[in-house]
């Protein structure tokens, strides 16, 4: 022996723990930090500077999540988690502003189906040997398209294109969510033993944000038929 030795990879199931712990994690002070921002009527207060408001969180929420993707595998563990928390906390004061702006008593029905669809995505990938790869792929090629769809709805107002785009969107993320669970496997498979808590936590990063954009899409839809 010349002194080497390997380092046991953990299981998968210990991988999968960690990043639906964190993905719950996340959800969870997202929805506390939410409701409680909810008691407060920013509607009124900001009254006509209350959209620029919702304009300028929304633009720093995404900012903020795509430099967290491009850091989140190369900070430590510890400062991960951090940021990721401090994301959630974030990504829970804009919901506030958007759950005012359209249903406030809506949004519990909305959340409570998002969960339950949620699952039902998590099952079809966990039971299915199907490849979703292509299909993650083609939402991501879409994604451009629909936020230009989103840009012209806001000008256009029409409500046929407004219920076209909730629903595109809603098959894009549900699509983005069975590519990511499975992208999941493949980053703990290609990852070394100490880079997998990291990918873990990737990972749980990016089902969280399908998860916001499925709650999202439904919420619009319940919303809209109060």
């Amino acid at each position: 022996m010349d002194g080497e030795y390997s380092v046991e990879k953990m299981p998968y199931t210990n991988f999968k723990a960690i990043m639906l712990k964190w993905l719950f994690i996340a959800l969870l002070i997202t929805t506390i930090t939410s409701t409680m921002l909810s008691l407060i009527n920013f509607i009124e207060i900001f009254e006509i500077g209350y959209l620029i408001l919702l304009i300028v969180s929304s633009l720093l929420e995404i900012v903020f999540v795509i430099l967290l993707a491009l850091k989140l595998s190369k900070l430590s563990i510890k400062s991960a988690k951090r940021y990721f928390i401090i994301y959630s906390i974030i990504n829970g004061i804009t919901l506030s502003l958007w759950i005012q702006m359209v249903a406030p008593l809506a949004s519990i029905l909305a959340f409570g189906l998002t969960c339950a669809y949620f699952g039902l995505l998590y099952t079809i990938e966990k039971y299915t040997n199907f490849d979703f790869s292509p299909i993650g792929k083609i939402c991501l090629s879409v994604l451009p398209i629909l936020i230009i769809g989103y840009i012209i709805l806001y000008f256009l107002q029409s409500s046929i294109m407004y219920y076209v785009i909730i629903f595109l969107d809603l098959i894009i993320f549900s699509g983005m969510t069975l590519y990511d669970l499975q992208k999941a496997r493949i980053m703990y498979e290609e990852a070394e033993y100490h880079e997998v808590e990291s990918a873990a936590l990737l990972s749980a990063l990016e089902l969280y944000l399908d998860f916001i954009n499925i709650f999202i899409d439904i919420l619009s839809v319940i919303a809209d038929g109060c």
